[in-house]
């Protein structure tokens, strides 16, 4: 009799992209929970990291409550890439290499660098650089003051975010 192959387990990374505390830091635990539990209801049990930035702001008991959940959590480091090692490390990924220019955010862990993940939540979309594409990402926008008051943040400042946005599947 022929046995199937046991499905491959799914992984998502949620990150919180900037040392946040409070409100945001909350949110973005509470996506990573609702990710692992709603998995959990479908039976379909999709492995979840938490990537923090490794700044020295948090102590082991701010994560405790995702430890709970089953949650994995991993420290990492924005590295500023350009856009020949973007398309260096999506060629070794088997992607079809688009020419970009520019620099763009690598979020760094000292093993994988998340490439281990199959898809991307970013907790917000503050990045310095736009967020190099070598996962299908969701990005989280919150509120834009510069909705109400455009002439707040200069050009250069959203230009990040917006490129971000942009190469982002929601």
């Amino acid at each position: 009799a022929l046995h199937s192959l046991p499905k491959k387990r799914r992984r998502v990374a949620v990150f919180l992209p900037h040392p946040y505390l409070g409100g945001t830091l909350n949110m973005v635990k509470l996506l990573a929970k609702m990710i692992r539990e709603g998995s959990k209801e479908r039976d379909d049990e999709v492995e979840v990291v938490f990537a923090h930035l490794d700044s020295g702001v948090y102590s082991p008991t701010d994560f405790e409550d995702l430890k709970k959940h089953g949650i994995q959590l991993r420290r990492f480091k924005w590295k500023k890439i350009n856009e020949y090692q973007l398309n260096e490390i999506q060629a070794l990924q088997g992607f079809e290499v688009r020419v970009r220019s520019g620099h763009f955010a690598l979020p760094v862990d000292g093993a994988t660098d998340f490439l281990d993940c199959d898809f991307w939540m970013m907790g917000t979309d503050r990045l310095d650089e736009p967020l190099a594409p070598l996962r299908p990402y969701v990005l989280f926008a919150h509120d834009y003051l510069q909705r109400y008051f455009p002439d707040l943040m200069p050009d250069w400042y959203e230009r990040p975010f917006i490129q971000t946005a942009r190469e982002a599947i929601a």
